[in-house]
């Protein structure tokens, strides 16, 4: 059935009377999202679960409202059931290679730390004054006198007995000196060489008997040092530790209910007491030498309480919801974490307080949504997440650690435990890629929620619609629409999905139309966008785009490209392909030709035998290699040779939206019956020649009347469409015109037969009773051709049905 479409079929026009407003401004701004019901049950039932794979993969063309839609959800689920958690790490006495993580209460992680600094500088100022207190003193000088007495009696005995041996002792500054006597007073070297030889020598040998009990009784004075230096390190340690432990009583009392931090202050007692040197500045160093004063401040300077420290590396005193974190650039290290290193004397060190946390850290116990796409080109990133998904425990190390590629040794943190639920957003395309080729992929993220691109038009969505532009109206701050003009808008959605019965979901491209439409409406001082603003913007949109498509044009016009809009041609027609840029897409209209004699190689597609033909493009030759046997000759072999071509066309073509005209071409060239040239043709046929619906119909219709236009304004022209197509017909207001004034009609068919009469003035023709076609018809012409080349073929006489 042939169907000549009416104005009302080619553009479904926005029924502003349901508008109960002047302008926009008058709408209350909402938060409802539309038309994502069943991304919103996805999303809602992967939030729910809390078991381990449930996590969730956004997918949906951009612009659909993923972000918002997740944003809302999330914030809302964040205030319910959450319960957060203080990460920590502290040094390792034992090894400090392998930091300690300590796991406290939200806000208990800042506490700690400052409590912790709070007893270090206590500490500094209590231990020095321990030995600084009067019992302390008193001890040490009781030891020091007993010390003295027991090292000063043996000593002064010995001294007094060679004394009476004629041997002078004597305790100098260089040490202890030893010589003889002479009726008590000391030889000097000239008297003692005027002594005879045999009194020299016996003053030598008592000379040497005493230097050896000296020796002797230094052995046993050193023994009494080391002792009172052991007895004086004993009441040190009873003093520290009683110090330090009545110092740290209340913070183990703050902090008893966490046995890791009990564990941890036990651990810090006793190092403290094994290290108190450190909490003591030495007094006494400027009465040493210069050099001793610049190497005992060198000391000084290398004391480093830093170990004492407590690495708040996740602080979630502030967060009053489960944390949200969106990582834009999921490097491995912005997702698992870094330790740092310094330099110091030309060499990198590091310890646990440079350890910093990665995005899975801040957004653990919450939710953490990564970009799909940049999380797969950072390839280890997406291994290391499906690892810590995996081990629900987030291991902090190094890339080259993590493949074995480094020996050196290097910090070994604590594992942090992971109980985070991950948000992917992809494509579809990404999607599907990941479920099919990566095993892990459908274990960890068994939720997937799609994103519709477009919802249903009617009277109460519009509505709904009309709500939601309000709202990106105030949030961006623009000036309000007329009625016409939120009509125009709601227009302008369903021509972005070519479907006059749906509007798009694609807000973003909503939006820019709004920016556009407002800073022209700016420009003449007014209160509000109308109409006219729009189509103004639209207007600017296409001019900025369309340099490609006038240079195109031009050569039309030159006639360097040859396209005919009148008169009639034997296997020749006009086509409609749609050249599409991403932000922009047009329709050029393609001379389709065919040729046909006698031969065996059936329906060849030039394009495709110089590798200019897509895969779909020459499955639609192929079935109209299946649609001529099964019709004409099924009881005869066909004899035909018959050649497609685009003409002009210099790159690849694909799809078959051509294949109707490249069979009303083949028709046409078989039976010598001329096609008309101001018709063009669009729609893909099925091996029963059914006409099926096709893509772009709008762009397609649209460039064939520019075309058209551009050669003759008084034009008069045809364009053919699938019947199915009807409904994504959205078309310009000036071809709306054209249409009224009769210059430029389009049919709508859902058969190739119904399309004959039109091209070519002749009935398709159907079989009748006697299994033939009518005399004269299309079908009859074509089909005796074909008889007369399958006769030729087999050197029969000419015979026809």
């Amino acid at each position: 059935m042939i169907k000549l479409l009416k104005i009302n079929q080619l553009y479904t026009k926005c029924d502003t009377s349901i508008f109960k407003f002047r302008t926009t401004a008058e709408l209350k701004t909402t938060n409802k999202i539309l038309g994502q019901n069943r991304a919103l049950n996805s999303i809602n039932t992967a939030l729910g679960i809390k078991h381990t794979g449930y996590n969730l993969f956004l997918m949906g063309n951009s612009g659909v409202g993923k972000h918002s839609l997740l944003n809302k959800l999330l914030k809302e689920k964040s205030k319910k059931d959450y319960v957060l958690y203080d990460w920590c790490y502290v040094n390792n006495f034992t090894d400090y290679t392998k930091p300690l993580l300590l796991k406290l209460p939200s806000g208990f992680g800042i506490k700690f730390k400052k409590d912790m600094q709070t007893l270090i500088v206590s500490l500094q100022e209590k231990i020095p004054q321990t030995f600084k207190q009067k019992d302390y003193l008193s001890i040490k000088k009781e030891l020091e006198l007993k010390m003295k007495e027991e090292q000063d009696k043996p000593f002064y005995k010995l001294k007094d007995e060679a004394k009476k041996d004629d041997i002078f002792i004597n305790d100098t500054t260089s040490g202890i000196a030893i010589s003889p006597l002479k009726k008590g007073k000391a030889l000097n070297a000239e008297e003692f060489q005027s002594l005879s030889i045999k009194d020299r020598e016996l003053i030598e040998k008592k000379i040497i008997f005493y230097k050896a009990k000296v020796d002797e009784n230094s052995k046993k004075e050193m023994e009494v040092s080391r002792e009172f230096i052991e007895n004086m390190k004993e009441i040190d340690n009873t003093f520290i530790e009683e110090v330090v432990s009545k110092t740290m009583i209340s913070i183990k009392e703050r902090y008893s209910k966490f046995q890791d931090v009990t564990n941890y202050l036990n651990e810090v007692q006793k190092d403290v007491i094994e290290n108190f040197e450190e909490f003591i500045e030495d007094d006494d160093f400027q009465n040493s030498n210069p050099m001793e004063n610049i190497f005992s401040q060198a000391l000084d300077n290398s004391v480093n309480f830093d170990i004492y420290n407590v690495n708040v590396f996740v602080d979630n005193s502030q967060q009053n919801t489960a944390p949200i974190i969106y990582e834009d650039n999921p490097t491995y290290s912005n997702l698992f974490g870094r330790i740092e290193h310094v330099t110091h004397m030309g060499t990198l060190t590091t310890d646990f307080n440079f350890i910093k946390a990665g995005s899975l850290h801040r957004a653990n116990g919450g939710y953490l949504v990564i970009d799909a796409r940049a999380l797969l080109f950072q390839h280890y990133s997406w291994e290391g997440l499906k690892r810590m998904l995996n081990s629900k425990q987030i291991h902090l190390e190094t890339v080259e650690e993590s493949m074995g590629l480094t020996n050196s040794v290097t910090l070994n943190p604590q594992s942090v435990e992971f109980e985070t639920k991950i948000i992917l957003i992809g494509s579809r395309y990404i999607y599907y890629l990941l479920y099919e080729e990566d095993e892990d992929f459908k274990k960890l993220f068994k939720i997937e929620a799609d994103f519709e691109e477009k919802t249903i038009r009617d009277n109460e969505s519009i509505l709904s619609y009309s709500n939601i532009i309000a709202t990106l109206l105030k949030k961006h701050n623009l000036l309000p629409l007329t009625k016409k003009a939120l009509g125009r808008i709601i227009e302008f959605s369903s021509r972005l999905v070519d479907d006059c019965n749906n509007l798009s979901m694609d807000f973003s491209a909503i939006t820019d139309l709004l920016f556009e439409s407002n800073l022209i409406a700016l420009k003449r001082d007014a209160l509000s966008i109308k109409n006219e603003d729009i189509l103004k913007a639209l207007d600017g949109r296409k001019f900025r785009s369309q340099r490609i498509k006038d240079e195109v044009y031009n050569e039309i016009k030159k006639g360097t490209i040859l396209i005919d809009i009148e008169g009639e041609k034997v296997g020749q027609i006009n086509g409609l392909s749609v050249i599409d840029f991403g932000n922009y897409a047009f329709s050029m209209p393609v001379k389709i030709s065919a040729l046909t004699r006698l031969g065996k190689e059936g329906v060849v597609d030039i394009e495709r035998e110089v590798n200019l033909s897509g895969a779909i493009h020459s499955k639609g030759v192929m079935i109209l290699s299946s649609f001529l046997a099964s019709r004409y000759s099924s009881d005869f072999a066909m004899s035909l040779s018959a050649t497609l071509v685009f003409e002009q066309s210099y790159s690849t073509i694909d799809g078959d939206s051509a294949s109707l005209a490249e069979l009303y071409t083949l028709l046409s060239s078989i039976s010598n019956i001329a096609i008309k040239q101001n018709f063009a043709i669009t729609g893909s046929i099925n091996q029963n020649g059914d006409v099926q619906a096709i893509g772009g119909v709008n762009e397609k219709i649209e460039g064939f009347f520019d075309v058209c236009k551009l050669k003759d304004e008084n034009f008069h022209a045809n364009v053919i469409i699938p019947y199915a197509n009807i409904e994504n017909l959205m078309l310009k207001e000036e071809v709306l015109q054209y249409v009224k004034k009769g210059q430029f009609k389009i049919y709508a068919i859902k058969h190739v037969d119904e399309g004959i009469k039109l091209l070519m003035n002749k009935e398709a023709g159907k079989r009748e009773t006697n299994k033939k076609f009518p005399k004269n018809s299309l079908n009859y012409l074509v089909e005796n051709k074909l008889i007369e080349y399958s006769n030729l073929s087999l050197g029969k006489k000419e015979n026809t049905k």
